[in-house]
């Protein structure tokens, strides 16, 4: 090779390196070797992950009610210390805060085939929990409540949902020039990965039969409901709830959304006036009829678990003391009613619980024989 031909091929190799640069999937391809490994498994980390979004503030915000992504960029260090940057999708999301909260909730779509080329899964829906209302102290304390619900029901269960907490940092870049928003906000798993997790698939379920669910599942995400104050949820209606169809044809019901419960307490949550409830504090019990022994196998694993979810609460500084002392009054009032049952053999539990509950008491005691 001739020094000139030598200097050409160099030439031509610079030019080329960017092309190739820009073929390979940015910013989540290097480190991945793992292919069933999804990127809501790339995101997880022990701690809180810092993550940007520049995206059309403004036309976010103000065309809330439409059903329609925008462009955005999504960026975060990955776990070799670099940033990662990937064009993505977002839109608002859900029903009541879309309307209601000053920033609505998102979904973060991320292209299938990057993810496939990177070695991921297809699975690229995510759903994003925002702060809500512009109050930041406010905001903050309503959103880690919420956060730390689903960690008590990881304690629990793998039956549900892993979310991983995040720095957010919303960054306008529209004609809006609404600057820089930073707040912290927690993702969820993509729904069919966690029905894939769970052994089965995603279903549109509405109505399922008592006897087409898993019912020790059925009682542990009901009772759950009950312990955390949630009465937005139905069974029949599907609301709320991540149906998965197992391999044997039996239904897994899975909770999310949860702040309009008590635990949260939120400003703009509204008690379940169906249920006759007064306040968002109030409990109820929504899960099918079960027997005492039955309930009694659920109460059994709660109360099993009654140290690792006060340790949960207690731990998590993130929240001020003032929230956690809260947080752990409500618990305890909760087990103060499992208390109550445990006590109250003759009692048929199910109607006792099916009855609105303010406070760490029964209204009133109902003995009765179980139904078989």
């Amino acid at each position: 090779m001739t020094p000139r031909t030598h200097l050409t091929t160099i030439a031509l190799l610079c030019l080329m390196a960017p092309i190739f640069s820009l073929a390979a999937p940015a910013g989540f391809g290097a480190e991945q070797e793992d292919k069933s490994k999804s990127i809501f498994d790339h995101l997880t980390r022990s701690e809180p992950l810092e993550i940007t979004i520049r995206t059309d503030l403004g036309e976010l915000i103000n065309n809330r009610r439409r059903d329609t992504y925008q462009e955005a960029q999504f960026s975060y260090e990955d776990l070799s210390g670099a940033e990662a940057s990937n064009a993505i999708e977002i839109k608002p999301r859900g029903k009541f805060r879309r309307r209601v909260c000053d920033f609505p909730p998102l979904k973060l779509k991320f292209p299938k085939k990057q993810l496939l080329a990177a070695g991921f899964s297809e699975h690229n829906d995510l759903k994003l929990v925002t702060h809500c209302v512009d109050d930041k102290e406010i905001g903050q304390d309503y959103l880690l409540r919420e956060y730390l619900i689903y960690k008590l029901y990881n304690e629990l269960s793998s039956n549900s949902f892993r979310v991983q907490l995040v720095k957010v940092t919303y960054e306008d870049n529209g004609p809006a020039n609404l600057g820089k928003i930073k707040r912290f906000g927690f993702i969820l798993e993509d729904e069919d990965e966690a029905a894939n997790r769970m052994g089965g698939e995603q279903c549109e379920c509405r109505g399922v039969p008592k006897d087409s669910l898993m019912a020790a599942d059925e009682r542990l995400m009901s009772m759950f409901q009950f312990m955390v104050g949630n009465s937005d949820w139905d069974m029949a209606m599907s609301r709320n709830l991540l149906q998965v169809r197992l391999s044997n044809n039996y239904v897994l019901p899975v909770g999310y959304d949860y702040d309009f419960s008590g635990l949260v307490n939120a400003s703009y949550a509204l008690p379940n006036s169906d249920h006759k409830l007064l306040s968002v504090r109030d409990r109820i019990y929504l899960g099918h009829p079960a027997a005492n022994a039955e309930l009694q196998q659920t109460i059994g694993l709660f109360q099993s678990k009654k140290e690792k979810l006060q340790g949960i609460v207690s731990g998590f500084k993130l929240l001020d003391k003032t929230s956690r002392d809260d947080i752990a009054a409500y618990l305890n009032s909760f087990y103060s009613l499992l208390d109550q049952l445990e006590q109250q053999p003759e009692a048929e539990w199910y109607k006792l619980l099916r009855q609105p509950i303010s406070g760490p008491v029964f209204p009133q005691a109902q003995p009765a024989s179980v139904e078989r």
